[in-house]
């Protein structure tokens, strides 16, 4: 039938007859198209429209159901079946097609361009028919439009796996409750490519919430929609602070609005799963978010771009993650750059003299100097030469060293090196474990990478007052002040050590830590391991007791190897109460002597005193039942930071375990 009405038409084009159409004829989608067609002319009409509706339905784009046809525009409304007989009003349509056994069928309504209604009760437009797909034609301000002239307007999606496109949405007097209503069984709901119009009297008309969507709607999706207005009343364009709102989509969406609430808002509920990508939210009012969630929110915010008052009024995720790309900018000056959201708002952002210094140093590779002002705290070190890196650049992996006290040689705190635990770009000042000493002016620091700190250390700092010594199993025993002349044991080495001291221990050194294992007292040592990897330095652990154990301040081991001999030891790594301020960096826990056997009850013990504690970059490795990584389950253990870390073991407790005790001021980040 179909082919045989192609033809017909085919046929009646080339006719002679009707050569004197003209294309106006089949210009307007209304009651009259043909109008300026006559007789024969209006049949061809007919048929062409006819035939482009055919072959639309032959392409399987509208799916099994039926085709509906939505045109206020018609001069005498009919059963909606075509484009002269279409329905008033879409919901007309809706009762139809419900009634036609439409629910899941997908049935496809077309509304034409110029279509306009007015919505003045709720649910005016109800659209209970499941799988409805719903789509206006034209572009611009030829697109349908549904005028909400009354504050109880509505145009509601009450059934699952509705799916509404290109409509526009007009408020025509204040304080319009919503536009869209996506009630709780409005589950899998699709919202794409539509508009929300600014008021029909400008700054006065607007909707308080453009999209709604109820308790229980689950994978709602919000895709390309526009939202503008400069009204004052309105709270939020999505608003989704019901309750259990699951696996929401909202995605290529531009927002604009002075909102209450946010752009985007899920205020003190807790929706799950949520996917925020590649928005734009601008809110003008003061003090407001762009994009706000509740803090057990959870879900994905990605490449989202947020214009407010305030880096601080920008984004509040709840527990979304961050997936990169998440913008700020300031409404107010947009002659300025965004701004990273989730980086912080001062120092590197603004290119200025001092950012160019310290870009400049950093092109000379990970370590920089610079000079100190005197200051009189231990645990602060200020150097103005050395601001302009972004606050808290140096906060992880990054030691400070005094390689020069301007007061003259072997003066402290000169040759001491400190782990960085903050930084403050604007000034330059570093927050530091304690040194011996204050800094004073003209004080000569270096900042470098702990990585490369035992690379540079022997050939910068050797002229300092605190003495460097050895370690080798391949050493004579000697005075341990060359690597010919190392001692061949930890111990022997440890007794030749004064506070701030350093040990160096040669690459592949194999020692069994014996006889109680070995016990540093002395504050501020630091043990550093040569080689990488396996050439690391090895301790092996084979009786209970055989343990290493730090007791006292500002220790520090790092790039070491330790390994079980047998089964069940009680600790690796012994932090005792004195061990104030230690850090472990770069140390591997390996497998046991004999693998799947032996083990230890907890790699890193820390006693109840022992605050400050850093334990960095390090791995732990073991096929046998170890209790835990690090245990802190001692009672008031305080300001711990365990980052950086790799664990894998059937641990009986957990790689990071608390226990029943109440550790404060955690951090515990990027393992």
């Amino acid at each position: 039938m179909r082919k045989l009405i192609f033809i017909l038409i085919v046929l009646l084009l080339t006719m002679p007859a009707f050569a004197d159409i003209s294309p106006s004829a089949f210009q307007k989608y209304n009651g009259d198209w043909f109008s300026n067609a006559t007789g024969s002319g209006k049949a061809v009409g007919l048929l062409w429209m006819r035939s482009v509706e055919l072959q639309i339905e032959a392409g399987g784009e509208l799916g099994p159901g039926k085709v509906w046809y939505v045109d206020s525009n018609v001069s005498n409304a009919g059963d909606g079946s075509s484009w002269t007989n279409a329905t008033a009003t879409l919901q007309e349509v809706v009762v139809l097609s419900l009634a036609d056994g439409g629910a899941n069928r997908f049935d496809k309504v077309w509304v034409a361009p110029g279509h306009n209604e007015a919505l003045t009760s709720a649910d005016d437009v109800d659209i209970t028919v499941a799988g409805l797909f719903v789509e206006g034609l034209g572009t611009g301000s030829d697109r349908p439009r549904f005028d909400f002239d009354a504050t109880a307007g509505e145009f509601v999606i009450g059934a699952a796996s509705v799916y509404i496109k290109n409509l526009t949405f007009l408020p025509g007097i204040n304080i319009v409750t919503h536009a869209i209503d996506v009630e709780n069984a409005g589950d899998w709901a699709i919202i794409e490519s539509c508009e929300f119009l600014d008021g029909e009297a400008a700054a006065t008309d607007e909707f308080v919430d453009a999209i709604q969507v109820g308790t229980t709607a689950t994978d709602v999706s919000v895709i390309g929609c526009r939202y503008f207005s400069t009204g004052t009343g309105t709270n939020t364009f999505l608003d989704l602070t019901a309750a259990t709102i699951a696996r929401a989509s909202i995605v290529g969406c531009e927002i604009y609005g002075a909102f209450a609430e946010a752009g985007i808002y899920g205020g003190a509920a807790v929706p799950t799963n949520v996917l925020v990508a590649y928005n734009t939210s601008t809110n003008t009012t003061s003090g407001e978010l762009g994009i706000e969630f509740a803090g057990n929110a959870t879900g994905w915010l990605i490449g989202n771009k947020v214009s407010t008052d305030a880096i601080a009024t920008s984004f509040d995720p709840g527990r979304l993650g961050d997936g990169g790309g998440n913008i700020w900018d300031d409404f107010d000056t947009y002659d300025t750059s965004g701004v990273e959201w989730a980086r912080p708002e001062t120092g590197v952002n603004t290119l200025n003299a001092t950012t160019i210094t310290a870009i400049q140093a950093g092109l000379t590779g990970q370590r920089f100097f610079g000079d100190a002002t005197t200051n009189a705290v231990t645990t602060t070190v200020i150097s103005a030469n050395l601001s302009g890196f972004t606050n808290d650049y140096f906060n992880t992996d990054w030691s400070l060293v005094c390689i020069l006290d301007a007061t003259g040689p072997g003066t402290a705190p000169e040759g001491e090196i400190r782990d960085i635990t903050d930084y403050v770009s604007s000034t330059g000042t570093f927050t530091v474990a304690a040194f011996t000493a204050a800094l004073t002016d003209n004080d000569r620091i270096w900042v470098v990478r702990n990585e490369l700190i035992d690379v540079y250390f022997a050939s910068t700092v050797l002229e300092s007052s605190n003495d460097v010594w050895y370690c080798d199993d391949g050493g004579t025993n000697g005075d341990g002040k060359t690597w010919a002349t190392a001692k061949t044991t930890l111990t022997a080495a440890e007794a030749l050590v004064s506070a701030g001291d350093t040990i160096f221990v040669g690459a592949n050194h194999n020692e069994n830590l014996t006889t109680g294992g070995d016990t540093i007292n002395v504050a501020g040592v630091k043990i550093i391991g040569m080689g990488e990897g396996d050439a690391r330095p090895l301790f092996d652990m084979d009786v209970d007791s055989d343990e290493l154990t730090l007791d006292a301040s500002g220790i520090t081991l790092r790039n070491l190897r330790f390994r079980p001999g047998a089964t069940a030891l009680t600790a690796g790594v012994r932090v005792e109460d004195a061990g104030i301020g230690c850090v472990i960096d770069n140390c591997a826990f390996v497998d046991g002597e004999a693998a799947g056997t032996d083990e230890w009850v907890d790699a890193i013990s820390v006693d109840t005193l022992a605050s400050n504690l850093t334990v960095k970059n390090c791995t732990f490795y073991n096929t046998g039942a170890p209790g835990a990584f690090i245990n802190l389950d001692e009672a008031t253990i305080a300001n711990a930071t365990i980052t950086g870390n790799k664990f894998f073991g059937a641990c009986t407790e957990a790689p990071i375990w608390g226990a029943a005790a109440i550790p404060t001021n955690l951090s515990i980040k990027n393992n």
